[in-house]
C-alpha cells in the first residue's frame, strides 16, 4: 500500500506502508507456493496462525522477565528494608540495656554499695557482656535476614534473563523451523 506523504513547500512523496496482514501474508509467500485456490488460502492461514502464535508466545515471555525483573526489585527494596530495620532493632537493644545498666548502677549506689569494685564489679561486667552478645546476636540475624534478600533477589535477576535468553531461543527456532517447512512443502506449526 502506498501512502502519500505532503510537506509544505516539498514535491509529494510516496511511503510503502504494510498493514499488520499484509506483512504476515507477505512473509507467508513461501508457504503459499505456486498452488492457487483452497490450499494456498489453508496454507496461509496457517502461516498467519503461526506468526500469531509467535508473537503470544514472546509476549508472555516477556512478561514472564518482566515478572521477575519485578520480583527483583522487590527484594532489593526488601534488603535495604532488613538493613535499616537490623540496625534499629540493635540499637534500640542497646538503648535499652544501657539504660538497664544505669538502673542497676543507681540502685547499687543508692544502696551504699560500691559498683566500681568487688562482686558488684564482676556482676555489672559479666551482665555487660551478656548485653553485647545480644546486640551482636540481633545484628547477626539482621545481616542474615538482608543476606537472605540479596540472595532472592539476585535468584529473580537471575531468572530474568534466562527467561529473556528462552524467549530469543523459542523465538529462532520456530522461525527456522517455519522457514524450512514452507520452503520444503510442510505445514506451518508453533513450536
Amino acid at each position: 500500500m502506498l501512502k502519500r506523504k505532503h510537506h509544505p513547500g516539498a514535491a509529494e512523496t510516496y511511503v510503502m506502508a504494510f498493514e499488520p496482514t499484509s506483512l504476515l501474508l507477505a512473509s507467508a509467500g513461501p508457504a503459499l507456493g505456486s498452488t492457487a485456490g483452497a490450499s494456498g488460502f489453508v496454507k496461509a492461514l496457517s502461516a498467519i496462525q503461526t506468526f500469531g502464535g509467535i508473537a503470544q508466545s514472546i509476549a508472555s515471555g516477556a512478561a514472564q522477565a518482566r515478572n521477575y525483573q519485578y520480583q527483583a526489585a522487590a527484594a532489593q527494596q526488601r534488603v535495604a528494608y532488613e538493613r535499616q530495620l537490623a540496625e534499629l532493632r540493635e540499637r534500640e537493644l542497646r538503648k535499652k540495656q544501657n539504660a538497664a545498666a544505669a538502673r542497676q548502677r543507681a540502685r547499687l549506689a543508692k544502696s551504699g554499695v560500691d559498683s566500681s569494685a568487688g562482686s558488684a564489679l564482676l556482676a555489672s561486667e559479666q551482665d555487660a557482656g551478656e548485653d553485647e552478645l545480644d546486640a551482636l546476636f540481633e545484628r547477626a540475624q539482621g545481616l542474615t535476614r538482608v543476606a537472605d534478600q540479596k540472595q532472592a533477589a539476585e535468584m529473580a535477576r537471575l531468572r530474568a534473563k534466562d527467561q529473556e535468553r528462552a524467549n530469543r531461543t523459542q523465538l529462532g527456532s520456530t522461525l527456522l523451523t517455519n522457514t524450512k517447512n514452507a520452503f520444503s512443502g510442510g505445514s506451518f506449526r508453533l513450536s
